[in-house]
C-alpha cells in the first residue's frame, strides 16, 4: 500500500511532536531514578545563603547554596536550575540530602522537584497539541 506524501509530511511532524512529549514527561524520572542509585550516602545539608541571578533579589528566582561535610572537607552544592520557581528555602534551614560517595559534585535533593514540574508542563502541551491537531481534521486527504 502506498502512503500519500502529503499524508505522511503531515503526520511526521506531528508524530514528532508527540514522541518529544513523552519523551521530556519521562526524563526526570530517568534522571531521578540514575540520581537515587548513585547518590547513597545521607548527610545533612544547611542552607548558607541564597544566589540571586542577574543581581535581582527575587525569592522566586533564587539557587540555594547547600554545605555538607564531606570527609573532613566543606563541600557546596548549587542547583543553578533556572526553573527553579516558588522558593522555600531559608538560610540557616537543614535537609538530607544524599551525595554521590564516587563522586563528590553530584547530590540529590528528594525536596527539589523545580525542574520537573516545566518538562511535565511543556511535554504536557506537546503532547496535546499533537493530539488536537490529529483530532481536528486537519489531516490531509
Amino acid at each position: 500500500m502506498i502512503i500519500n506524501l502529503a499524508l505522511l509530511l503531515f503526520l511526521l511532524p506531528v508524530l514528532i511532536l508527540f514522541f518529544a512529549g513523552i519523551a521530556l514527561i519521562t526524563a526526570p524520572s530517568f534522571t531521578k531514578k540514575r540520581r537515587l542509585k548513585t547518590c547513597t550516602n545521607e548527610v545533612t545539608a544547611r542552607c548558607v545563603r541564597l544566589e540571586y541571578p542577574n543581581e535581582r533579589v527575587d525569592d522566586s528566582l533564587c539557587h540555594p547554596v547547600w554545605e555538607v561535610e564531606v570527609n573532613g572537607h566543606m563541600v557546596e552544592y548549587c542547583h543553578k536550575n533556572v526553573f527553579f520557581a516558588g522558593v522555600t528555602v531559608e538560610k540557616g534551614e537543614e535537609r538530607k540530602i544524599y551525595i554521590n560517595p564516587n563522586n563528590t559534585e553530584e547530590y540529590y535533593d528528594p525536596e527539589d522537584k523545580s525542574g520537573a514540574r516545566v518538562f511535565y508542563i511543556v511535554g504536557g502541551c506537546m503532547i496535546a497539541f499533537a493530539i488536537i491537531i490529529i483530532l481536528s481534521g486537519f489531516i490531509p486527504k
